[in-house]
C-alpha cells in the first residue's frame, strides 16, 4: 500500500483537528437545541391544557356544552395540538375537537398527567377542571368559611410531535452544513499554507530523485529559510560532488572497459590455440599409442618363456593405464576448452541402466558385490551419449570404491524432472572432503597412486558433463556409510520406438583369412603396427601413405580389395573420406571401409556419420579392430 506524501499529511494534521473540534461542537449545539425544543413543547402543552382546564370551570359547573364545545374548537386551532377533549365528572365527554381519544388510557388518576405515546409522535396532557373556592357565612355562629376545591371533569389534550420532528432536522441539517463549510473554508486554508510548506520539501524530493537517476547537474533553486535551506544548499553540493564523481567513474569504467576488451581478445586467441593444441595433440600422442597397442598385441599371441610373458603382460598393462590417462586428460581438455558440444535428443532411460548393469555386474561380482539397477520406464531429455558417460564414471568409482555390500542404481520423479541416484555401500567421503573428490587427480581413499584404483579424473570428468548438459549433481555421503551421487534430467513425453530383429548370424573365427585388406597411413609406425597385425590373422594386406599410393599398390598387385582402413588425417591435402570415395569408385561402391583416426573434433565425427562410414578413435584395442573388419566383412 502507497504511503501519502508529505503534503497530504500536512492536510490531515491541519484538518484532523478542526474536524473533531467542529464535530465535537456540532453534536453539543444540537444536543441542547434538541432538548430546549422538548422542553417548550411539554412546557407549551401543559400551559394550553392548564389554561383550557381554568376556562372550562364556568362551563363544567352550569353544563353548558355549546360554550364547552366552542372552547374546544378554539383551542383545537392552535397548530401543535391534534385532539381535545373535556369530561364531565362521571367521564362523560362534554365536548371534543380533533381525532378520537383512548380516554382509558388518559384518565389515569385524578391528579395533572402527561405522558408520551408508545411510538413517541404523541404527548398526552390530562388536567382535572376544579371549581373556584367559595366564602360561605353561618349566620347562626356568626363565622365565614371557604369551600374546599372539587374537580368536577378533566381536560384532555394531544400534542403532535411531528412539527418538532421537522425542526430537529432543519436544525440538524442547518448546524450541518455549518460545520461543513467551516470545515471547507478550514482545508482550503490548509491546502494553501500547506503548499507554502510543501513546496520546498517536494522540489528538494524531485531534485534528489533526478539524482539517484544519474542527472547530476539538477540544483534546487527554491528560496526558503531556515533548516531547508541548509537542506538545500547541502543537496545542490551534493549534486555537484556526485557529478565530478561521475565523471571519475565514468573514465575508469571505460578504462577499464578497454582492457577487458584486451584480456577478452586475448582469452579467445588462447582459447582458439587451445583447440588447435588439443586437436594436435590429440592426433599426435594418440599415434604412437595406437602402434605400441597394436605391437603389444601382435607379441602376446607369440611364444615367450616365463619372464618374457610376465614382461609382456606388464608393457600391456602400462599401455591400458596410458590409455586411460590419456583419454582422461584430453577429456578435462577439451571440457574445459569449451570444444565439446552435446547433442540433445528425447530417449528411454531403461536402456542405459540396462547396459550398465551388464558392464558393471562382472568386475562387482569378481569383488564380491552385487550390482543392481532398477528399471525405469520414463524418458528424459539430454545428449544420451554424455550421460551414459557421467554415470558410468559414477557407477565405475562406485564399484572401486566399494568393498563390502554392493550398488544400487534408481530413478526417482521430481517434478519435471528424473534423479538418477547410485548408491554405494563403500567407505564413504566427509563433509569437509566432498568438494574437492570432483578435482582431477584427487584421491582420498589412494594415498599410495595405485592405478588399480584409477587416476582421479573419472568425477572431475563428471562434474563438467553435468555442468555442460544443464544438469545438477547431488553427493550425500558419510565415513562409513557410503555414498549417494544423484543426477537430475529433465523429463521428456515417451516415444515410439521401432522395433528391428537383431540379425541372426554368428561370425565365424577365421572370417579375416585370406581377406584383403588396404590401409592407408602416412605414420610409418602405425602403418607397420597395423600390417602386422592384420597379417597375423591372416590377412593379405596392401599398405599405403596416400591415397595415390593405395590405388597404384592395388593395381600392380592386380588384388581386388575386400576392405579399406584409412586414416582420417593425411599429409596430402584430401582426407580419408576422399580416399574411400575414389578407391569405391575403382573397386565399387558397396566396398566395406573404415576411417581410423586420433583426432577427436566434433567436425570428424560429423563427417564420418554423413559419409555413412564407421569411425574408430586411435588407439584402437586389437578386439575392436577385429570385430569391425568382421561385422564389415559379413554386410557386404
Amino acid at each position: 500500500m502507497r504511503k501519502p506524501d508529505i503534503r497530504a499529511r500536512v492536510l490531515f494534521a491541519a484538518l484532523l483537528p478542526a474536524t473533531v473540534i467542529a464535530l465535537l461542537l456540532v453534536t453539543y449545539f444540537v444536543t441542547v437545541r434538541f432538548n430546549d425544543l422538548e422542553d417548550a413543547l411539554h412546557l407549551r402543552g401543559r400551559t394550553v391544557a392548564r389554561h383550557l382546564a381554568t376556562a372550562a370551570e364556568y362551563g363544567v359547573f352550569s353544563g353548558n356544552r355549546d360554550a364547552l364545545q366552542t372552547l374546544a374548537e378554539a383551542a383545537r386551532s392552535q397548530s401543535e395540538l391534534e385532539a381535545v377533549v373535556i369530561t364531565g365528572r362521571n367521564g362523560d365527554i362534554l365536548a371534543r375537537s380533533g381525532r378520537p381519544l383512548d380516554l382509558e388510557a388518559a384518565e389515569l388518576g385524578t391528579e395533572a398527567l402527561e405522558y408520551t405515546s408508545p411510538d413517541g409522535m404523541v404527548l398526552t396532557f390530562n388536567v382535572p377542571v376544579a371549581s373556584a373556592p367559595v366564602p360561605l357565612d353561618d349566620l347562626l355562629a356568626g363565622t365565614t368559611a371557604v369551600s374546599k376545591r372539587t374537580s368536577y371533569s378533566r381536560v384532555i389534550i394531544e400534542v403532535g410531535r411531528q412539527a418538532l420532528q421537522e425542526k430537529k432536522h432543519e436544525l440538524f441539517a442547518s448546524s450541518l452544513g455549518i460545520a461543513l463549510l467551516v470545515l471547507l473554508t478550514g482545508g482550503l486554508l490548509a491546502a494553501r499554507m500547506s503548499r507554502s510548506v510543501t513546496r520546498p520539501v517536494d522540489d528538494i524530493a524531485q531534485a534528489v530523485e533526478n539524482i539517484s537517476r544519474g542527472n547530476f547537474a539538477v540544483r534546487v533553486t527554491t528560496e526558503v529559510g531556515g533548516s531547508l535551506q541548509t537542506l538545500t544548499e547541502r543537496i545542490n553540493e551534493m549534486g555537484g560532488q556526485l557529478a565530478v564523481s561521475h565523471e571519475d567513474m565514468q573514465r575508469r569504467i571505460e578504462a577499464a572497459t578497454d582492457e577487458l576488451r584486451l584480456r577478452k581478445d586475448e582469452a579467445e586467441r588462447a582459447n582458439v590455440a587451445k583447440s588447435r593444441f588439443l586437436a594436435a595433440a590429440s592426433h599426435d600422442l594418440r599415434q604412437p599409442m595406437h602402434a605400441l597397442g597394436l605391437f603389444v598385441a601382435q607379441l602376446q599371441p607369440q611364444v615367450h618363456t616365463p619372464e618374457t610373458r610376465h614382461l609382456v603382460k606388464q608393457i600391456s598393462e602400462s599401455v591400458r593405464a596410458l590409455d586411460g590417462l590419456l583419454d582422461g586428460l584430453l577429456d578435462i581438455s577439451k571440457l574445459d576448452a569449451g570444444v565439446m558440444s552435446p547433442s540433445f535428443s528425447s530417449f528411454p532411460i531403461e536402456p542405459s541402466l540396462e547396459r550398465l548393469e551388464t558392464d558393471y555386474t562382472g568386475p562387482a561380482e569378481q569383488k564380491g558385490l552385487y550390482l543392481r539397477a532398477r528399471p525405469s520406464p520414463l524418458w528424459v531429455r539430454t545428449d544420451p551419449a554424455l550421460l551414459e558417460r557421467v554415470l558410468l564414471n559414477l557407477v565405475s568409482n562406485a564399484v572401486r570404491y566399494t568393498d563390502r555390500g554392493g550398488i544400487f542404481i534408481a530413478c526417482r520423479v521430481r517434478g519435471d524432472r528424473l534423479r538418477i541416484e547410485v548408491r554405494d555401500s563403500g567407505v564413504g567421503i566427509a563433509q569437509d572432503a566432498q568438494a574437492s573428490v570432483f578435482q582431477e587427480f584427487v584421491q582420498l581413499h589412494n594415498p599410495g597412486r595405485n592405478r588399480g584404483m584409477g587416476l582421479g579424473l573419472g568425477l572431475a570428468i563428471v562434474k563438467r558433463l553435468v555442468t555442460l548438459l544443464g544438469l545438477s549433481l547431488d553427493l550425500r555421503s558419510a565415513p562409513g556409510k557410503g555414498s549417494v551421487f544423484a543426477v537430475e534430467v529433465p523429463l521428456a513425453p515417451p516415444q515410439a520406438i521401432p522395433t528391428e530383429a537383431p540379425p541372426q548370424y554368428a561370425l565365424p573365427t577365421n572370417l579375416l583369412e585370406g581377406k584383403t585388406v588396404v590401409v592407408v597411413d602416412d605414420d610409418s609406425l602405425v602403418l607397420s603396427s597395423v600390417v602386422g597385425l592384420l597379417e597375423s590373422w591372416g590377412c593379405v594386406v596392401l599398405p599405403a601413405a596416400s591415397g595415390a599410393q593405395a590405388v597404384d599398390r592395388i593395381s600392380r598387385t592386380g588384388l581386388r580389395p575386400d576392405a579399406i582402413l584409412c586414416d582420417y588425417r593425411l599429409k596430402e591435402a584430401r582426407s580419408g573420406v576422399e580416399v574411400i570415395r575414389d578407391i569405391r569408385e575403382l573397386f565399387g561402391k558397396g566396398l566395406a571401409a573404415a576411417l581410423v583416426s586420433g583426432d577427436t573434433d566434433p567436425d570428424v565425427l560429423r563427417l564420418a556419420r554423413e559419409s555413412g562410414l564407421a569411425l574408430l578413435h586411435k588407439p584402437v584395442s586389437p578386439a575392436k579392430l577385429r570385430t569391425l573388419l568382421q561385422r564389415m566383412l559379413v554386410n557386404r
